[in-house]
């Protein structure tokens, strides 16, 4: 997600406009077919509107939740959306610029606790978690809301990040900085404040407080925020979890300004605690005020163009796409491209599936390895092989 200001190339404005649903000129086919006649094919299973982030039920192999923009958390099941959603919040998400609702999450338990969270930005631009329980298979209670967590964000329209997942009872969620050319509200560097980081909390609610904060959180204290996990961020609007080996790993996908994108990918046990540069870094390359010490080095540098805003996605399992299994999948709101990257290499770089697809705001698997992208022009992909 990208500020609209003067000082952002023309591909910047093209994917905010786009977000906020007008369609980029010269954008990839939609068809999903591959170009190249490889055997990878991207199917399209269904239509919804503007779906912005797409996430499996830990509990049920065949289903996942979309979440659209307007508001709705979508079921589906086997690729079939459900006629009612799992919940509706229209009417109560902004919808300008970078807004909306933007991810949904389901903790490991969620068969027995029937608790669900979501992620969007309100009318006032600010962030917003609440819980909801469900009250039968697919429909939740929207009485059960309880607000866990909200945070005020400046009024610029950009910049709220956007995926939130579970890792046992811990729930990570990652914050942009806030908006504006190169952090312009020294919020990313800043640890009195959740804007521009990486966040780790269990937001179940204990005694009186909505949610608690692991003990071993890297702040907790010290001064600053104990919610902080990482900080150093713009915009790290989709990152996964890397479940491949006993160390868990991340992979955050970092907008950047004008020049560069950013992948990383580390263990967690090395991402607790760390400094990700922005805005003295970005990418490898220098931004604007102090240059931060020791801050984590990029996996991967994009450069602008054709890059522009890239679109983090998930380590495929090995139960998905074989040409896939093992890999980083991602692409770029302005390539289009869907790319893969082997995390297992030292300096890995991009590889090409063959696929384009436009408008592309999340990737998501389900329990079944069944590999899905959620395209912001209405398209829910199925990759199929």
């Amino acid at each position: 997600m990208r500020p609209v200001s003067s000082a952002t190339k023309v591909a910047s404005v093209l994917f905010t406009l786009a977000f906020a649903a007008l369609v980029v000129a010269g954008c990839g086919s939609d068809d999903g077919k591959s170009d190249g006649g490889g055997k990878l094919e991207a199917a399209n299973v269904t239509s919804l509107a503007e779906p912005t982030d797409i996430v499996p039920d830990p509990s049920d192999p065949k289903v996942m939740y979309v979440t659209e923009r307007s508001g709705q958390v979508r079921v589906m099941v086997d690729g079939i959306p459900q006629p009612e959603p799992l919940i509706d919040l229209t009417g109560r998400t902004g919808e300008e610029g970078e807004m909306g609702l933007l991810g949904a999450a389901f903790p490991p338990d969620y068969d027995k606790s029937g608790l669900f969270y979501v992620y969007f930005t309100d009318l006032q631009q600010n962030i917003n978690l609440l819980e909801f329980h469900r009250k039968s298979e697919f429909v939740a209670d929207p009485d059960s809301e309880r607000q866990v967590l909200k945070i005020e964000h400046p009024k610029t329209k950009s910049h709220f990040g956007g995926t939130i997942g579970f890792l046992g009872n811990d729930l990570y969620l990652a914050t942009g900085d806030g908006g504006g050319d190169y952090d312009e509200h020294h919020n990313a560097q800043n640890m009195n404040t959740l804007l521009g980081k990486l966040l780790r909390i269990d937001p179940r609610q204990k005694g009186g407080r909505p949610y608690t904060v692991p003990k071993d959180n890297p702040l907790v204290g010290k001064p600053g925020r104990d919610e902080i996990f990482a900080w150093g961020f713009r915009n790290p609007f989709r990152w996964t979890f890397d479940t491949r080996t006993e160390d868990t790993g991340i992979v955050i996908a970092d907008v950047g300004q004008s020049d560069y994108e950013e992948i990383d990918s580390l263990p967690l046990s090395e991402a607790k605690g760390a400094n990700f540069g922005w805005p003295g870094l970005e990418g490898n390359m220098r931004g604007r005020g102090p240059k931060p010490e020791d801050s984590v080095r990029p996996t991967l540098v994009l450069h602008h163009p054709p890059y522009c805003s890239v679109i983090g996605g998930v380590v495929v399992s090995e139960d998905g796409p074989a040409d896939l299994a093992g890999k980083y999948v991602f692409t770029d709101f302005c390539k289009n491209e869907i790319q893969t990257l082997d995390l297992d290499q030292k300096n890995p770089q991009p590889q090409p599936t063959g696929l384009d697809l436009p408008q592309i705001s999340s990737f998501g698997q389900g329990g079944d390895g069944s590999l899905y992208a959620t395209s912001l022009g209405g398209t829910v992909y199925r990759f199929e092989q």
